[in-house]
């Protein structure tokens, strides 16, 4: 699991953090993101409404994106806590 930024133990929750960590590792190691089923699977989360919740904060928060729509992997890593 990647290391926990300092702004984050401030803004996020641990199951956004969960979310984040994992979409953030499976970019890294696969180059694609997670499903929301992949996510829910992982994270042990009971819906994809709550996964999709999540994600949008994450969103608000600048750490996440999605880009697309439909039936798509259309979440990526924000810019500023993209890996260099």
């Amino acid at each position: 699991m990647p290391h926990r930024p300092a702004l984050t133990d401030r803004i996020l929750g641990y199951r956004a953090f969960q979310v984040w960590a994992h979409v953030q590792q499976c970019v890294a190691n696969d180059g694609l993101a997670p499903t929301y089923t992949g996510i829910m699977a992982e994270i042990g989360i009971g819906s994809k409404g709550e996964v999709s919740r999540i994600v949008s904060s994450l969103e608000r928060r600048g750490l996440l994106s999605r880009t697309g729509s439909g039936r798509v992997r259309r979440i990526s890593i924000g810019r500023a806590h993209a890996k260099r």
